[in-house]
């Protein structure tokens, strides 16, 4: 009985085999490419929604938690202020910075401070050099 020999296939580079993978992915008409984003942009807007709804009763509930504190507070009175210990007040004031993070608004990034020099002052040093 003779035996078979398989025939030998060349096997794809790994960008050809990237670039396979990703044709497979993308649809064959536009309109339903079109249709894909609109249905991904549309869960992402409900993400962003639910995020700030998540973020607004935070910011509530530790405010409202801050305003019974500060009630508990004012029943003692101006001298039981006093009497608190430097630990209590630590308290409030770390409840209320925790407040204040959870309504600021995220911090944004600066631009470098680098800057190109002025078109006169650049010709000046360039009459300098002269």
């Amino acid at each position: 009985m003779a035996t078979r020999t398989k025939k030998k296939t060349a096997r794809k580079s790994a960008p050809s085999r990237a670039l396979a993978r990703l044709e497979e992915r993308v649809p064959a008409r536009f309109g339903d490419y079109v249709s894909q984003m609109q249905g991904r942009l549309d869960r992402l807007e409900k993400q962003i929604s639910a995020a700030q709804t998540t973020a607004m009763k935070r910011a509530t509930h530790l405010l409202k938690d801050a305003s019974r504190q500060l009630g508990r507070l004012e029943e003692r009175g101006e001298k039981g202020w006093r009497r608190l210990s430097m630990r209590y007040r630590r308290e409030a004031v770390k409840l209320l910075r925790r407040i204040e993070d959870a309504i600021a608004p995220p911090p944004t990034r600066r631009k470098s401070a680098t800057r190109k020099a002025a078109p006169r002052a650049r010709a000046q040093r360039a009459r300098k050099k002269r």
